[in-house]
């Protein structure tokens, strides 16, 4: 794949990014967060790489004498293209993380166990009930070894 198809692969996360995050009423799904997520860590991974074969190129052109000005130009275009992609998707992926935090918490104190949304809410939580013993739960006798 070449450097612009990534470039496009990465927009079009941005933009799913940006509709989750621009619309803090919108629900979300658990896995919607985490897809958006795991390609958000995959499209850095692929933009980072690419980061690197462009300054490793750029480095090349440098130390050659004969390199002309528009291929270092083109080079360094290409360069500053992947790190203004890259640092502003890992601030969409930052914000990210944000608003899933947010959501988890308020899944907690809406619907999850007097425990739980007491501990998401700083309140004291009640004491544990004991849970019963593993021949209680199962309804049989524990196991006692034959004499032999």
């Amino acid at each position: 794949m070449t450097g612009e198809a990534w470039l496009e692969l990465d927009t079009t996360l941005k933009q799913r990014l940006r509709a989750v995050l621009e619309n803090p009423e919108r629900r979300v799904t658990e896995a919607e967060l985490r897809k958006l997520s795991e390609q958000g860590r995959a499209c850095t991974l692929i933009l980072g790489a690419e980061l690197e074969r462009h300054q490793q190129r750029l480095a090349e052109l440098d130390r050659d004498p004969g390199s002309s000005l528009a291929a270092i130009a083109d080079a360094f275009r290409q360069v500053s293209d992947f790190r203004s992609h890259l640092d502003e998707l890992d601030g969409l992926l930052s914000a990210l993380h944000q608003r899933a935090r947010e959501v988890r918490t308020s899944w907690l104190i809406k619907g999850g166990s007097p425990r739980v949304s007491a501990l998401a809410t700083g309140a004291q939580p009640s004491q544990p009930t004991p849970s019963p013993s593993p021949s209680k739960r199962w309804g049989s006798a524990p196991r006692t070894a034959k004499p032999e």
